[in-house]
C-alpha cells in the first residue's frame, strides 16, 4: 500500500488540457516584441494545439494597420501568420495596432524602449579543479527619469563531438541554452524590491530581471560569474560559447517575462497554472517593445586571472 500512495498523488495532481478543435472558439492571438534598429512585423493566428499546421492558424480576412509615431502603415508583404511592415523602428517610437478580422477586431498598443546603456563590457576566465569561471563586467548607465526594465541573460552553445558513455559511440552536439550565472553583493539589481526572480540555492540565475528603482540616473558596475563544469567525454576541439545579452523592455514585456518564468518554474507543477500577462484588447499574447544589446565571448581567447 505505502509503494502505491506517490502514483495515486501523482495521478490525483494530473492537470488535463482540453483541446477544442472548433474554430469559432479559438481566440486571436498576438505576437510581436518591435525592436530597436529592426524591421517591424507581427505573427497574427489563432489560438491552436501545437502539432497544427500553419495553415490551421491563418486568420483569413484579417487587415492590419500599424500607427508608427501616428504615421499609419500596412504590410508590404505575408508570409503564413507574420505580417511584414516597411519601418524600421528607432528608441521611443510610439506604436499602436489596429487588427480587423471576421472574428472581431484586436488593438494594442506599445512603445520602442532605449538601448541599454552599456561600456567598458570585458570577459575573463579563471579555473579550479572541477570548474571554469568566465567573469563578465561591464558599466550599466542608467537613463535618468525614464523607467528601465532590464533582463539579462547569458547564452551557452556547445557545438563538436561528445563521447556517450552509455551507447558508447560519438555524438554530434550543438546545442544553445541560457545558462547559470551569479551575480554577487549588488543588492541595487538582485534585492527583492528590483526583482521577481527567485535564484536558485539563493545564488544562480538563468535571467535576472530588474528595474532601475535603485539606479535611476545612476552608474552601475555589473559582475557576473557564469560556472562551466569540465566535461571529461567532450572531444577536442570542442567549442564553447557565451553570449551576453542586456535588455531594455518595456513594462508590458516585462510583466510577461515574469508570467512565463513563474508558469516554467518548479513550483508550477503543484499548483494550477497561471495564464501569461497579455496586453491585447479584443484577443491574447503580448505586443511590446524592447531594445538589446549582445557580447559575445569565446572562453578560449580569454585572459585568466588568478
Amino acid at each position: 500500500m505505502l509503494l502505491l500512495m506517490p502514483l495515486l498523488l501523482l495521478v490525483g495532481c494530473e492537470k488535463v488540457l482540453d483541446i477544442d478543435d472548433n474554430n469559432q472558439q479559438r481566440k486571436l492571438v498576438v505576437n510581436a516584441v518591435p525592436t530597436a534598429d529592426q524591421r517591424l512585423f507581427v505573427n497574427f493566428s489563432y489560438t491552436h494545439f501545437f502539432l497544427d499546421n500553419n495553415n490551421s492558424q491563418v486568420v483569413d480576412g484579417a487587415e492590419l494597420k500599424m500607427y508608427v509615431n501616428n504615421v499609419a502603415y500596412t504590410p508590404d508583404s505575408v508570409s503564413n501568420c507574420n505580417y511584414f511592415f516597411p519601418v524600421v523602428l528607432a528608441p521611443d517610437d510610439s506604436l499602436r495596432l489596429e487588427a480587423t478580422t471576421p472574428r472581431g477586431n484586436v488593438y494594442a498598443e506599445t512603445y520602442v524602449p532605449r538601448m541599454p546603456n552599456i561600456d567598458s563590457v570585458r570577459f575573463a576566465s579563471f579555473a579550479s579543479s572541477s570548474f571554469n569561471f568566465y567573469t563578465a563586467r561591464f558599466n550599466l548607465h542608467d537613463h535618468a527619469n525614464y523607467p528601465e526594465y532590464y533582463n539579462i541573460t547569458v547564452m551557452q552553445r556547445d557545438s563538436g563531438e561528445r563521447y556517450n558513455i552509455w551507447t558508447r559511440q560519438i555524438d554530434t552536439v550543438d546545442t544553445i541554452r541560457n545558462t547559470y550565472f551569479l551575480i554577487p553583493n549588488n543588492p541595487n539589481i538582485t534585492a527583492s524590491d528590483v526583482t521577481p526572480n527567485m535564484p536558485l540555492a539563493g545564488y544562480l540565475y538563468t535571467g535576472l530581471m530588474c528595474t532601475d528603482k535603485r539606479i535611476d540616473g545612476a552608474d552601475e558596475q555589473v559582475q557576473l560569474y557564469i560556472m562551466h563544469l569540465t566535461d571529461t567525454n567532450e572531444i577536442a576541439p570542442f567549442k564553447h560559447e557565451y553570449t551576453l545579452r542586456i535588455e531594455s523592455a518595456t513594462y508590458d514585456r516585462f510583466r510577461y517575462l515574469i508570467s512565463v518564468a513563474s508558469a516554467n518554474s518548479m513550483s508550477s507543477f503543484f499548483a494550477e497554472q497561471a495564464q501569461p500577462y497579455t496586453n491585447i484588447s479584443g484577443g491574447v499574447g503580448i505586443f511590446a517593445g524592447t531594445g538589446s544589446l549582445t557580447f559575445r565571448f569565446d572562453p578560449d581567447t580569454l585572459v585568466q586571472e588568478n
